[in-house]
């Protein structure tokens, strides 16, 4: 390499386009969805937070008033009823001054097509208190569960207590609540004073019944059997659901990058502005040295469905008068966002075969599915995993390159380091031998919202729990990657980078 050059890759997930000014969050996607958006600006004396709650009782009132023993829950129009309904309720008196929106409303939701994921996210929204180990809308983790209820414990447990099903459960404590508290017809008063954590009310006793009944009215065959003759069947069922949830939260996307793109910067400028600042503390240490142009050898991983190989260009161009960037690659790990329609060519025409541009995916960690090396390809859940849906999903045949043979930096920005991704960051640190090589670790972190009152002890404060929540997730890569290399423990390898001035936790920049 040059000395008037470097090689960077930049990993990038949601906080990179948080950041860029795009609501793109699973609660935004939600909020959307299950009309909370609208009604909060139709009513503006109701929060987001107030609505929710309203939600959740008009939820929990259909279920007293129908029960399960009706038809009501078996079509998934009920999801646009109870919407409707909250929709009306919240904005009470308002309805006359606000007709045309009240029509528009009922219009959008007509256009809107529920999924039976979405009567599971709606469910668990109204079963998990605040407390919960998991989040409601922690997509690719209830994923994991609902099809390790339905395709792996069914047979098993479906007249069992938790006890007597869930695998390790003295070894993962967290994990095993977290499937109680989900998907099992346990007694929450086994659970002692922990019960305490999960039981909201007393509607919150039979909230573990409730999600389960509504999975098995979407997926469980009518003769609540699932045996070697039709498990395939119904992994495929579910596999086919998600794919139309999946393209709805793409037309999510698209939406929200129209909507950025109608204000005063365009998200491809945004975005470029926050890569040149990401990569401009390594320009300025070889301008020191230096008096030639600097050129960046870029590859970009983004785990969004949003920047994507068609705005290579345009990036490159804006970037011309400071430095010359090479994007070498452009990898959408999950796919890309686009409409089924004439837009979809558009969208797509700078990226190689375009026609077949991989739609986004929501998938499962294979460690999930494989635990304690026990690996089993007849298992049905293969199909979620995520690397089965990268083969399926052909994200290779729109990759123009592959990553560098070397980088100089690797760097997170706005990515969880949640476990699902592991794999991934495994193979790109073993890809540039990061214990024993040059190679600098750059991880990002959101430092807090700066309210206009906030006073500057409180920013620092939230400053600083941001930093050391993202360095605990940083301790928990790096050990877990380091117990998968021989002759090196966990520690050792935070400790070595750290010696060697090699890993550095960072805020993010100002735009």
């Amino acid at each position: 390499m040059k000395a008037n050059e470097y090689n960077h890759l930049i990993i990038l997930g949601n906080g990179f386009d948080l950041k860029c000014g795009l609501h793109t969050t699973y609660d935004a996607f939600f909020d959307e969805r299950f009309g909370i958006e609208e009604a909060c600006e139709v009513n503006k004396t109701i929060n987001k937070n107030d609505y929710r709650k309203k939600l959740k009782e008009n939820i929990k009132n259909q279920i007293k008033d129908n029960g399960f023993n009706t038809s009501y829950f078996d079509d998934l129009k009920f999801i646009k009823q109870i919407v409707l309904n909250t929709f009306k309720d919240s904005i009470g008196t308002l309805q006359q001054d606000h007709k045309e929106l009240l029509e528009e409303e009922q219009k959008r939701l007509k256009n809107i097509k529920y999924t039976k994921w979405d009567a599971i996210f709606l469910f668990t929204f109204v079963t998990l208190t605040d407390e919960s180990i998991i989040y409601w809308n922690d997509v690719e983790r209830i994923i994991y569960f609902v099809i390790t209820w339905v395709l792996k414990k069914y047979e098993e447990v479906k007249n069992s207590h938790a006890d007597d099903y869930m695998d390790d459960g003295s070894q993962d404590v967290d994990l095993y609540l977290a499937f109680i508290q989900l998907f099992s017809n346990f007694e929450f008063k086994d659970l002692g004073y922990l019960s305490n954590m999960y039981i909201e009310n007393e509607m919150q006793l039979y909230a573990p019944e409730y999600l389960r009944l509504i999975i098995e009215k979407q997926f469980i065959p009518k003769d609540k059997i699932i045996n070697s003759k039709n498990i395939d069947s119904v992994a495929i069922e579910m596999l086919q659901s998600l794919n139309e949830f999946e393209r709805n939260f793409s037309a999510f996307i698209i939406e929200q990058i129209d909507k950025k793109n109608q204000g005063k910067v365009a998200y491809v400028d945004a975005a470029s502005d926050l890569l040149s600042l990401i990569i401009q503390p390594h320009i300025e240490k070889l301008n020191g040295s230096i008096v030639a142009l600097p050129k960046v050898n870029l590859d970009i991983l983004n785990f969004n469905y949003s920047l994507n190989q068609k705005y290579i260009l345009t990036i490159e161009l804006r970037q011309k008068t400071a430095e010359n960037w090479n994007i070498n690659s452009f990898t959408n790990i999950h796919g890309i966002a686009t409409n089924n329609s004439e837009d979809k060519k558009e969208r797509s025409k700078s990226v190689k075969n375009q026609d077949k541009t991989p739609a986004p995916i929501f998938g499962v960690d294979s460690h999930d599915i494989w635990r304690s090396n026990n690996t089993n390809f007849d298992d049905p859940r293969v199909i979620f995993t995520k690397s089965f849906r990268l083969l399926d999903n052909h994200v290779n045949d729109i990759r123009t390159a592959n990553f560098q043979d070397r980088v100089d930096v690797i760097t997170f920005f706005g990515h969880s380091l949640s476990h699902a991704d592991y794999s991934y960051f495994e193979s790109i640190f073993d890809k540039y031998h990061i214990y024993d090589s040059n190679v600098k670790l750059e991880f990002y972190y959101y430092p807090g919202e700066v309210k206009p009152d906030s006073k500057s002890e409180d920013i620092q404060a939230e400053k600083k729990r941001q930093e050391r929540k993202t360095m605990k997730n940083v301790v928990e890569l790096l050990t877990a990657y380091g117990e998968t290399v021989p002759g090196i423990h966990g520690e050792n390898i935070i400790n070595k980078l750290m010696l060697e001035q090699r890993l550095s936790v960072l805020p993010y920049p100002e735009i």
